[in-house]
This record gives structure tokens, sequence and C-alpha cells, in this order.
């Protein structure tokens, strides 16, 4: 790694910035001892939920028709006032582009 940095600085201006954690929007994590690099973008997701307020929420694999009122399956009339206050368009349409753009 040393020498392939070196080789480079003499063609370019390096600034050794240490390990990367962000990169275009991912979240880099290294695992050093099981030789592994993984990727997210759960920081991205996590805007748009907390956005609507609904980051709470548990997910479920298979979708909702937009037809179904979400607040005849909430029992709590507080969660009933905030699940009408969102947008369901908007929510979806905010997670149909994240899920278009990764």
């Amino acid at each position: 790694m040393t020498s392939t940095v070196q080789e480079l600085q003499q063609h370019f201006k390096l600034y050794d910035l240490g390990p990367t954690f962000f990169l275009l929007t991912a979240q880099i994590k290294q695992d050093l001892i099981v030789y592994s690099i993984s990727l997210s973008q759960s920081h991205y997701i996590n805007k748009p939920l907390k956005y609507f307020g609904i980051e709470d929420y548990i997910p479920v694999k298979t979708s909702l028709s937009p037809e179904i009122d979400l607040s005849s399956l909430v029992p709590m009339p507080f969660e009933q006032s905030k699940i009408k206050s969102v947008s369901y368009l908007s929510a979806m349409d905010s997670l149909q582009y994240l899920k278009t753009i990764t």
C-alpha cells in the first residue's frame, strides 16, 4: 500500500486523510480480522423516514395498496393522527427515489 501511494505521489498531489468511512453517500465498514468490506446507506434512508416521522415503524417485506387506510390498522388514537398527517404518496416517492438511485 505504501509503495502504491508513493508511486501515485510522484504523478499527483495527494493527501493521506486516513481511512474512508463515507464515500458518495455510502458508509464503508472494514473488518480487518475477516478481510471484509461492507457498504451501507442506512443514514441516507433514515433521513426521509425521520422527515415524515415514520422512523420508528417496523418495516415489512410486502408493500400495501395506496387505497388501504393505514390509520385503521393502528389501535392507538394518538398514532392514528400521526399516520394521517403523513402524506403517503410523498413518503413513497421519497423511498422510491432512494430505491432507484441506489
